[in-house]
């Protein structure tokens, strides 16, 4: 298929292009198509990387892609041959994580991050009064370039000039706040609640609304989504388990997550399972419609050869889907594309959970067989945790009683055993000897267990 046309433009009038210009202006298309095409292969696999290294991620432990973005980033810059004298400090690796990112609200009054950014400042170099504190060698090249070219009439800024993007060209931030409502503030109570959990050896709520929080700020970082939400989908109202957007987490929160609800019925809740057991894509138009390809095909069918009980049963579809996205779009207000996918628990036999990603980016449609696939590989890995520490706190708690019932046994065991001890010191008969026999071995057996 045609994607475009190369045009060469002149000030003089030419009689005709040569076989030679001809056979140059066509390898001059293929090359740029070749670049076109690298250019597509080397994004898809950058992306994949990142979902993958999010999924490794989430089963060590981890809560961020961060740490390993930055260091991608860092060996990218290498390789450019870019800004070789200029040595990144920890602010600027700041900078670029934020930006890619976002700045979450708690993230950076952490006392690790404050002590690192004294300790930038006082070893940042000073400088020296004999010697000028004018451009780089790079920023002089590209200065000494830019009054060429403009000399030249042509463009004056260096393409490694570009500034990052201002906040006006950022898309557009859902507050959270309005999004996420909150039945109760956190107080003090709250503070000391997770003080004395953290002292505690398992704590089987912390580490579940933990793991939830991990997964979104996986989820949201991977797909480089604005927001991801875990609903807890047996409740009566939709509360929530974990969320993350590039503002805000649950990981930085001091507030439970089980205080905070969705404002979504638990009625709509069930109807959005029920309609889509296996997920959905709604991309939603500047108008708060629904395009076409927003999940399976919803087009109308227009062939004269389709019976009108299918077509009518296409437009309800359709209703639906676009009823539906215009309802989460009120919920996600600036939304344009959001994907939802309900989690399904093997050991309850029930959905568990449901997980809603949406992003404001104009231009960007989430698709339902990589973005979906995604979320449910994720999602899968999730359960096998969530599951692991419901085990791990059942195998605690049978650990804890029978350490318990131990313990209220042994002394009553030392009381029966001095028992039988003294019986066999008095007279007994062959029967009597035999039961009190019995009784300590059976005794000397449970004190030893």
């Amino acid at each position: 298929s045609v994607i475009g046309a190369l045009s060469i433009l002149d000030d003089r009038p030419r009689f005709g292009v040569s076989a030679a210009e001809m056979l140059f202006l066509e390898d001059s298309a293929d090359t740029i198509t070749s670049h076109l095409d690298a250019t597509i292969l080397r994004s898809q696999q950058q992306r994949s990387e990142r979902l993958i290294q999010a999924l490794g991620l989430f089963n060590n432990q981890k809560s961020s892609l961060r740490e390993w973005w930055i260091g991608q980033d860092n060996e990218r810059l290498r390789k450019t041959g870019r800004y070789q004298d200029q040595k990144p400090n920890s602010q600027d690796r700041q900078t670029r994580m934020d930006h890619e990112f976002g700045v979450q609200a708690g993230s950076d009054t952490s006392v690790a991050s404050q002590r690192r950014r004294q300790r930038d400042a006082s070893t940042a170099p000073e400088p020296a009064q004999d010697v000028p504190t004018g451009p780089s060698l790079t920023t002089s090249a590209n200065a000494n370039a830019a009054e060429i070219r403009e000399t030249q009439h042509v463009a004056v800024t260096d393409f490694d000039q570009r500034p990052l993007k201002t906040q006006e060209e950022q898309p557009p931030v859902i507050d959270v706040a309005k999004l996420v409502q909150s039945d109760e503030r956190p107080g003090n109570d709250e503070l000391s609640r997770q003080v004395k959990s953290k002292s505690d050896d398992f704590d089987l709520a912390r580490n579940l609304e933990n793991t939830y929080a991990r997964a979104s700020n996986l989820i949201c970082e991977a797909m480089r989504a604005e927001g991801v939400i875990f609903v807890d989908a047996k409740a009566a109202s939709a509360t929530l388990k974990g969320f993350s957007t590039r503002s805000h987490s649950t990981l930085a929160s001091s507030q439970p997550s089980a205080s905070r609800r969705l404002p979504l019925t638990d009625t709509e809740l069930r109807a959005f399972i029920k309609r889509y057991p296996h997920g959905n894509v709604f991309n939603i138009t500047d108008s708060g419609g629904v395009y076409s390809s927003s999940g399976e095909d919803v087009s109308t069918a227009s062939s004269e050869d389709i019976d009108s009980q299918r077509s009518s049963t296409s437009n309800l579809r359709k209703t639906r889907v676009s009823r539906d996205a215009a309802r989460l779009g009120k919920v996600m207000n600036g939304a344009k594309t959001i994907a939802f996918l309900p989690i399904w628990d093997e050991g309850s036999e029930n959905y568990s959970s449901c997980v809603f990603v949406w992003s404001t980016t104009e231009q960007r449609f989430f698709d339902t067989t990589e973005d979906i696939t995604y979320i449910a590989a994720f999602s899968h890995s999730l359960t096998a945790e969530l599951n692991r520490l419901e085990t791990t706190a059942s195998d605690r708690a049978k650990g804890t009683f029978i350490s318990s019932i131990s313990h209220e046994l042994r002394s009553p065991l030392h009381g029966v055993l001095a028992g039988a001890e003294l019986l066999q010191e008095t007279e007994l008969t062959r029967f009597q000897k035999e039961m009190t026999f019995t009784i300590t071995m059976a005794g000397r057996t449970l004190l030893d267990t």
